[in-house]
């Protein structure tokens, strides 16, 4: 190897001596491309689709009733070709604008680099555009005569395409745009979100891809000679396929439908099959417009996007694993001198995103990234330049190129494996949890063989019993996966030879006993997640010698031995971000509590970079709350030195908290020594009353669960001495109560008192204290609350999830009630449901319940604007009528019920669904007594319309019904009916003649039907496959012997 390296290397060297005799010169600057200019003018006629947007867009410049200086600035942001120029065309064009700024101006900038702007060129263009002449040479003279020109002017100015994420270059051009008449704007249009928060100072607005209405309608406009003449059907079927995968993207839509208009059939499958990127004639339409973004990355920043090819379209991607993937193929250089590759592969990412590569970004309870997407169109871009490198496989059975250096796979249990020789770099799965396989020892064997320069190894889900020694010879490996291998036992010792690993996965290998003893000689280790590995019961000796290690999911401890020894090992690790979960097993004599004098103590108080700390107290016998009764003191002595960080933004405690809490976390000492606590979680804990959460003034999510002996959040007590209710709360969003069967109020104020058992504070002519406010309350779940007996509806709830709660449990609408309300002798309350004012009622969108029964006692107001109705498991309901008056209030909002489970219903034709006007969304399920045909209510069976049930429906969900064994008549008047969905109705054996009245229906599901259906469904021979032959999406599974 080394004598093949030292021939490159001469040729090399030959090269750079001879160049100067063939005239060649060296020059670094990077090629700069330029787009076409753009100009102001657009035929309207032509643009479909963004009358919704220019609406909001021009609404936005007139309305001037805020506005305090004298230019503001927009922002439309997207990816290239999502028709940002069009809409800005729009609305420099739109009669009110004109007729709104005097003076208005468009300049194409189209400058694309990122840190440079050449200020002065785009004077001149803005001063052309004034539509003098500017034979000045100087900035001095030409700013001048701009600002001129703007001085006392109320004007509209264009930038479009602007790239520059240099805030001071864009503060330098500000500055000659200042002067203008109060209400002036500038309307920039950008691929870059950074762009647009340099340019700031106004609204941001992104821009999303066409609906499937306009884009299909945009489509047929250019692909067809006429809108009368109606195309041939097969035309029109493989359009709709066409249009789906150009992904929303106007520009492309126009591309496709351009090369195919005039075409014959044979033409358009084979674009349909080859795809428009891949057809020759789409090459110079649209390639450069979409490549546009890919050309201005630097060299690292592109390998990272290119790779990102890997993954199926739509694939949600997780962050971390992208950017572990990138550092294991050594993508990623550090921007800056001294920079971390950390920080470098983080910033990475980060580019990325805000120049428009990545999309539907999701972010954890922090405000963490944790997954994005890949908008279709970037994917396709990432693939074509990837070429042959890059492969998607369902198996590994084919011949593979010799220039494939990167695989991703779905395995089914069809799946086979035949690792031949070749350069694969990765070997990654992306396919879904549940899809498994058996890769067996000798085609393991032949992997690590054959596969000698793989960098990225998934075998996950493979159902490994043990790994080949053979392992420690992919000596490139930097990123190994075997989780979810729950025989896998041991690991070969030949795995801590594999010194250039990053990143180890083995969660949910539950048989793992133990990891490799010299795992400290992994000496890159960055990553390693050993979650769900149940019988795991302590770490390696010197684990903390891991000097890279950043991510640990999880540090075992055997509480039977050398206790402290172990967590002096995680004391040492104080580089560690992100989630940390504290496991001690079998802590049963805690005396080495006290008797261990030379034990280091405050384990994690100097882990900085945690995110959130899990600390579980697990017993040999799965029995956590009785081994938390008979170790309760010594449980709270090891608590004492399990104090986190102040920096700690999330912290679980389960079966370690006992009757008392630590001192760090008692009475009010949990808002110092954990301030910035976001999240807060108690499992299984036997404390009475939880008095640390006091002032908590940052906490957002609070989760309590089995906590078995739990009364009152509050004591009285400490309410008393001073405590402000009003700012105990007052960023709390989410609230999760489950299995507290003591649980009776907020505080015990009350005690003795009448009626104290609410979730709100109560009042006592003894104490002048309002009730606890929860201002930001927007998800409230109560689950198996049986003492609880009334509940405080806050003003901003959104969703409402209740189960197994008191059915005398009241709702109390009007905070100001609260300390007038009296008890009577059954200890009930008065006055409960006082009426809502609408701006505290407006909220409300979805409510998830087990006693539809009980929406009774809701004040009427409270479902003015229901959006999701979810009704569950209610033993009781035997008809919608029992439900017609809280239908009635939400008649005109209502877009998505769900009834599942409801074992009595026996009727849901009538009674209170003829109310519901918007309903979108009907999901049955579970309900075996439910008749559907409707004769019962006297429902004309000859065939005519059911005049009462919702004609707005677009979705209908029919889940295990063994009632059903007819469609009923009334579904063929549904005429807006987009999806029907069928599963599981056994007793179904045929489709009535009448579904292609279903006009609007595009998909049918039949799902594990009978097997009647199967046949008379099949295509093109069963009796009832010219009833939905129309359907474009047809799918279906069958059991077989059904």
């Amino acid at each position: 190897m080394s004598q093949e390296v030292k021939k490159i290397r001469r040729k090399l060297d030959a090269i750079a001596k001879n160049h100067s005799q063939f005239g060649i010169s060296i020059d670094l600057q990077p090629i700069r491309r330029r787009r076409e200019e753009t100009c102001s003018y657009i035929c309207e006629r032509s643009i479909i689709g963004r009358e919704d947007d220019l609406e909001e867009l021009v609404g936005h410049l007139l309305n001037c009733s805020t506005i305090q200086q004298d230019v503001s600035f927009l922002t439309i942001v997207g990816i290239g070709g999502l028709g940002k120029t069009a809409l800005a065309q729009l609305v420099y064009n739109d009669p009110w604008v004109t007729t709104a700024f005097p003076l208005r101006l468009w300049t194409c900038v189209s400058d694309h680099d990122q840190v440079q702007l050449d200020v002065e060129s785009i004077l001149r263009k803005i001063y052309a555009s004034t539509g003098q002449t500017h034979e000045e040479s100087t900035i001095e003279r030409l700013q001048s005569k701009l600002r001129e020109k703007l001085s006392g002017s109320k004007y509209l100015l264009v930038l479009d395409d602007v790239w520059t994420e240099n805030r001071n270059h864009w503060l330098k051009l500000v500055e000659f745009l200042l002067g203008g008449q109060r209400g002036s704007w500038v309307v920039v249009t950008t691929r870059s979100h950074k762009t647009a928060q340099i340019v700031g100072g106004g609204k941001k607005y992104e821009l999303q891809g066409l609906s499937k209405e306009n884009s299909w309608s945009l489509f047929k406009k250019i692909a067809f000679e006429s809108e009368q003449l109606s195309p041939h059907e097969d035309l029109l079927k493989i359009g709709r396929e066409i249009v789906e995968g150009c992904a929303s993207v106007p520009l492309a839509i126009r591309v496709a439908g351009s090369l195919l208009y005039g075409q014959d059939k044979s033409r358009w499958i084979s674009f349909q099959e080859i795809g428009l990127f891949n057809f020759r004639e789409s090459q110079k339409d649209i390639m450069p417009i979409l490549m546009f973004s890919y050309h201005q990355l630097e060299l690292p920043l592109k390998s990272c996007f290119t790779y990102c090819a890997l993954f199926p379209k739509d694939t949600v991607i997780k962050k971390e694993l992208l950017i572990s993937l990138w550092l294991a193929q050594g993508y990623v250089v550090p921007l800056d001198d001294g920079q971390r590759l950390e920080d470098a592969v983080e910033e990475y990412f980060t580019i990325l995103m805000r120049r428009c590569f990545f999309q539907d970004v999701k972010h954890d309870e922090y405000g963490d990234i944790i997954s994005c997407k890949i908008h279709d169109l970037m994917h396709d871009i990432a693939q074509n330049v990837a070429g042959k490198e890059i492969c998607f496989k369902n198996s590994v059975t084919d011949i593979m190129d010799r220039e494939v250096r990167h695989i991703s796979h779905v395995r089914s249990t069809s799946s086979q494996y035949s690792f031949s020789k070749t350069h694969i770099r990765s070997f990654l799965d992306v396919g879904a949890w549940y899809d498994r396989v058996v890769i067996d020892e000798s085609s393991l064997k032949a992997l690590v063989a054959n596969w000698r320069s793989l960098r990225v190894l998934d075998l996950s889900k493979s159902r490994i019993e043990c790994l080949p020694h053979s392992i420690g010879e992919l000596l490139h490996l930097r990123y190994l996966d075997l989780s979810d291998n729950d025989e896998l036992d041991v690991l070969p010792q030949s795995i801590t030879k594999l010194y250039n690993l990053q990143t180890l996965k083995l969660c949910m290998c539950e048989k793992l006993k133990e990891l490799s003893k010299d795992l400290m000689k992994l000496v890159n280790l960055r990553i390693l997640k050993i979650s769900d590995c149940d019988s795991l019961t302590n770490m390696p000796k010197g684990v903390s010698k891991l000097s890279c290690l950043r991510v640990l999911s999880d540090f075992v401890v055997d509480g039977l031995k050398q206790l402290f020894d172990q967590l002096g090992e995680l004391k040492r690790l104080n580089s560690l971000k992100g989630d940390l979960s504290v496991t001690i097993r079998y802590f049963e004599n805690a005396r080495a509590v006290d008797e261990d004098i030379d034990r280091e103590g405050a384990y994690l108080r100097d882990k900085e970079h945690l995110n959130f700390i899990r600390i579980l107290f697990e017993d040999r016998e799965n029995d956590e709350e009785a081994y938390l009764r008979e170790n309760d003191e010594e449980a709270r002595r090891l608590m004492e030195e399990l104090q986190p960080h102040p920096n700690l933004r999330g912290l679980q405690l389960l079966s370690c908290v006992g009757m008392r809490m630590p001192s760090w976390a008692r009475e009010n000492k949990l808002a110092t020594s954990l301030p910035n606590l976001i999240r807060l979680i108690f499992v299984k804990c036997r404390m009475e009353d939880l008095t640390c959460l006091g002032n908590l003034r940052h906490l957002e999510i609070l989760e309590l669960r089995d906590c078995t002996n739990l009364k009152y959040i509050f004591e009285k007590s400490a309410l008393a001495g001073g405590s402000d209710p009003n700012g105990l709360f007052p960023r709390l969003r989410e609230l999760f109560m489950e299995s507290l069967p003591e649980l009776q109020g907020w505080t015990n104020i009350g005690e003795g008192v009448g009626d104290n058992n609410q979730l709100c504070l109560d009042i006592n002519s003894s104490f002048s204290m309002a009730p606890i406010p929860l201002p930001q309350l927007t998800f409230l779940e109560i689950f198996d609350c049986p003492n609880l007996r009334s509940i405080l509806l806050c003003p901003n709830l959104v969703e409402l999830k209740m189960r197994g709660f008191n059915k005398r449990l009241q709702i109390i609408a009007d905070i100001t009630k609260l300390g007038h309300e009296k008890a009577d002798a059954s200890g009930s309350t008065t006055g409960s449901t006082t009426p809502l004012s609408s701006n505290v009622i407006s909220k409300l969108r979805k409510v998830t319940l087990t006693d539809v029964l009980w929406l009774n006692s809701f004040p009427r107001e409270v479902f003015q604007c229901l959006d999701k109705l979810r009704m569950l498991s209610d033993e009781e309901l035997e008809s919608l009528k029992e439900a017609g008056d809280v239908f009635r209030s939400c008649s005109s909002s209502l877009r998505s019920l769900t009834i599942e489970g409801c074992r009595k219903l026996r009727s849901v034709i009538s009674g209170g669904l003829e109310h519901l006007t918007a309903l979108q969304d009907l999901t049955i399920s579970d309900c075996p007594n439910v008749n559907l045909l409707g004769e019962e209510e006297g429902m004309n069976t000859i065939g005519m319309p059911w005049p009462s049930f919702p004609h707005s429906l677009r979705y209908l969900c029919l889940q295990r019904l063994p009632q059903l064994v007819d469609l009923p008549n009334w579904m063929q008047s549904l005429a807006a009916l987009q999806t029907l969905e069928i599963a599981n109705c056994r007793g179904l054996e045929c489709m009535p003649d009448w579904m292609p009245k279903l006009t609007s229906l595009r998909i049918l599901r039949l799902l594990y039907c009978s097997e009647r259906l199967k046949e008379r469904c099949q295509q093109p021979t069963g009796e009832d496959w010219p009833h939905i032959q129309h359907i474009p999406s047809k799918e279906t599974k069958f059991l077989q012997n059904c």
